[in-house]
């Protein structure tokens, strides 16, 4: 349980709140600038140039993409941004308003006091107290605690398309493998073909060719990264280009031209199945929202051959299992 104190004062145009927590200016910058850190409460994935001008950019939530450019940094202090979504999201475009954090050390304590001025208007405005009262908590309980756990956010809008389905089954797979440790690598998961270390190689290099048929560039994360950073930084890499290139027309994957809907639909199946493989080999739990469960039901049995190859074994019985049993039975899976 954290322990902060909380004031919310109202600002013109914007948002700002005040809060006290039990951890050090250092602790909480880390919290805002570092992808990894940043993971721990506010995105699914993000990116970021740490240097004045330089731009960054957080997948907050499946198809909610913000985007910004550093304007003032002092490290351990205080940090100003540019804030916008990708798409114009609730009319905000990336560097239409700002957000500034200033960080006051009080004895073991640290006074976080966050403003996000520049917005349009009431809607936006509320809009983004609404996402910011979320993510400042779990600021907050980042901070102390090191982790604010699973965002129930990060299952998306019902309405999302395949590339939000994507993200979401990002998120799925990262809560899984930020708790895997060094004794779980060489396990051997329910897909037959590979141990958690293999299954890892195997996404990194299966999101690297998503990312070049989608128009982008395959990551270079380095073998000595924790497993989880590998595959953020693989899965930003193929989802930013489909995110940005989109599902019409046609592309090459896997030796010809396929519908664009088939890389991702892959990305689904990917990250989605081998995140349940994950969870089986640790013992903790996948519990995916029912929308996304629907969603990935439709694009994985869409996309799995009927050869099925090294990753996926032959269909077995379904009926009387749930819906993510009845998924994985199809998979192969013995569940």
């Amino acid at each position: 349980m954290t322990d902060t104190t909380t004031e919310t004062e109202p600002v013109e145009d914007g948002y700002h709140k005040r809060i006290s927590v039990a951890a050090s200016p250092a602790t909480v910058f880390a919290l805002l600038t570092e992808p990894e850190r940043l993971r721990r409460w506010q995105s699914v994935v993000s990116s970021v140039d740490l240097e004045v001008g330089g731009e960054y950019r957080h997948l907050v939530v499946p198809g909610a993409v913000a985007r910004g450019r550093f304007t003032e940094i002092e490290p351990d202090r205080r940090l100003v941004y540019t804030w916008g979504w990708e798409g114009e999201t609730a009319g905000v475009a990336p560097g239409s308003s700002t957000v500034s954090v200033v960080l006051s050390p009080d004895g073991d304590r640290t006074i976080i006091d966050f403003t996000h001025d520049g917005l349009p208007d009431a809607e936006a405005i509320t809009s983004h107290a609404d996402g910011w009262n979320h993510f400042v908590d779990r600021l907050a309980t980042a901070a102390e605690e090191g982790d604010a756990g699973p965002d129930p956010w990060a299952a998306g809008p019902e309405d999302m398309d395949l590339v939000g389905v994507a993200e979401a089954s990002l998120a799925l797979m990262l809560d899984q493998l930020r708790l895997v440790s060094p004794d779980d690598l060489e396990r051997a998961t329910p897909c037959a073909a590979f141990t958690v270390a293999e299954l890892v190689d195997h996404l990194v290099g299966s999101l690297g060719m998503i990312a070049i048929s989608g128009g982008g560039t395959a990551a270079a994360p380095s073998a000595d990264a924790a497993v989880e950073s590998r595959v953020a930084d693989a899965a930003a890499a193929a989802l930013t280009a489909w995110r940005q290139r989109g599902l019409d027309g046609e592309v090459d994957f896997g030796g010809g031209s396929v519908p664009a809907q088939v890389p991702i639909a892959v990305a689904v199946a990917e990250l989605f199945v081998h995140a349940w493989d994950v969870a089986q080999v640790t013992g903790r739990p996948f519990d995916p929202a029912g929308h996304v469960v629907v969603m990935t039901d439709g694009a994985v049995r869409g996309v799995i051959p009927p050869d099925r190859g090294d990753s996926f074994g032959p269909p077995l019985p379904e009926e009387g299992l749930d819906p993510v049993g009845a998924l994985m039975a199809f998979t192969g899976r013995t569940v």
